[in-house]
């Protein structure tokens, strides 16, 4: 687990907003779900939502106010904590049974604001679902070298984890994917890509010529094609956006999904 994090906002004047793939599983609640745009339409989502390692942007619509929290998983706990969630290209997952008696407890507390209640229900509740758990966490060593952040001069390849590990390299990519879901490249894939959009989103002034380079892209065209990829926008426009985002949201939201809870 990597931590809890949650907001209440109206969100009326801004009803659209766009979920990005990182590096995290996120298991959400919500005092009054979102819709999700499929491309057969839209549908609700459910008050206990788990979002997978995503591939491509996840667009949510609102009708007021977001009252929402959530736990923030690292992405090796897919394979551990919801093997139910291997569909490769499923963007969420109804888990409202499976924390049944955590959403009712969890949405009361988000009405009122009750984040103390809500921090202490995920601890109890997440301590006895990784009880017993140590041996599933075979791989993660493998699932972590591949999601380290990229510093623009290492490739990380499958071949250099597989030898510092002696194993094979067919070894290395079944263990990553029993855990992630993911291939070691799709891991890397979405830490280049989660490093640009952060780095974006606190730096929007950086260049992207540079950013390409500290990133480990061939040149900034490269990184252009990947971003759109995963956030359906360009660099040039999510710099844009953020800067909107910004200067309409409270420094508590989580836009960018690294937020704690709020005081209080």
């Amino acid at each position: 687990m990597h931590s809890y994090w949650g907001f209440v906002r109206d969100l009326s004047q801004t009803p659209t907003f766009t979920v990005t793939p990182d590096c995290f599983v996120e298991l959400l609640f919500f005092a009054h779900p979102p819709q999700v745009d499929e491309p057969s339409g839209r549908r609700r989502l459910s008050s206990c939502t788990l979002i997978p390692l995503l591939s491509e942007p996840l667009r949510l619509v609102t009708d007021g106010v977001m009252r929402c929290a959530s736990v923030r998983f690292h992405a090796w706990s897919a394979g551990i904590i919801f093997p139910e969630a291997n569909h490769p290209t499923q963007s969420w997952y109804d888990v409202s049974g499976k924390f049944s008696e955590l959403v009712p407890v969890t949405i009361d507390a988000l009405r009122v604001d009750a984040w103390s209640t809500i921090a202490t229900a995920f601890d109890t509740t997440l301590a006895r679902m990784l009880a017993g758990k140590e041996t599933a966490m075979q791989g993660v060593d493998a699932a972590q070298a591949f999601l380290a952040v990229p510093d623009g001069t290492t490739v990380v390849g499958t071949g250099d984890v597989a030898q510092r590990q002696t194993l094979s390299r067919r070894q290395i990519e079944r263990q990553v994917r029993a855990l992630t879901n993911r291939s070691p490249k799709q891991l890397v894939c979405l830490t280049r890509f989660q490093f640009v959009r952060d780095t974006l989103w606190a730096r929007p002034q950086m260049e992207l010529d540079r950013l390409a380079l500290e990133a480990g892209y061939a040149d900034q065209a490269h990184l252009s094609r990947h971003f759109r990829r995963y956030a359906g926008q360009s660099p040039s426009q999510f710099k844009r956006d953020s800067a909107r985002l910004r200067a309409a949201r409270s420094p508590d939201v989580a836009i960018v999904q690294d937020a704690a809870f709020p005081p209080g």
